[in-house]
């Protein structure tokens, strides 16, 4: 799901890879579960949380109802860092960010990281 050189900075890092998902801040990484998605979360040392990902397949129609939902939630849309991608407010460290590219919706917990993602090389 991520790059190989996301993947060995993460390792560098000493981040540990968590599956038991706890739904992030908004439900958001719960509700694609709840979809048929995947997830999954990196934790530092500390027990802090400096990475969450997620994903699911999602027609067209599907994912226009999502976005339309997300907007009026107050998601806004940024062609930073990529195309059409929708924007949540920052909640202490995370400020998560959604691609939805060929049918799948990624889900990562800062902007930046989506440049980590496989699926948006």
């Amino acid at each position: 799901m991520l790059s190989e050189p996301a993947l060995a900075d993460i390792a560098a890092a000493g981040w540990t890879l968590q599956t038991d998902l706890p739904g992030g801040h908004s439900g958001l990484m719960a509700s694609m579960v709840e979809l048929g998605g995947s997830s999954c979360y990196w934790t530092s040392d500390g027990g802090d949380v400096p990475f969450w990902y997620g994903q699911v397949a999602m027609d067209e129609s599907t994912w226009n109802a999502k976005r339309a939902e997300l907007t009026a939630a107050g998601y806004i849309e940024s062609d930073e860092p990529f195309t059409a991608t929708l924007l949540g407010a920052r909640w202490g460290d995370d400020n998560p960010a959604l691609v939805n590219r060929d049918g799948v919706t990624f889900y990562v917990s800062q902007p930046s990281y989506l440049a980590s993602v496989a699926g948006l090389q």
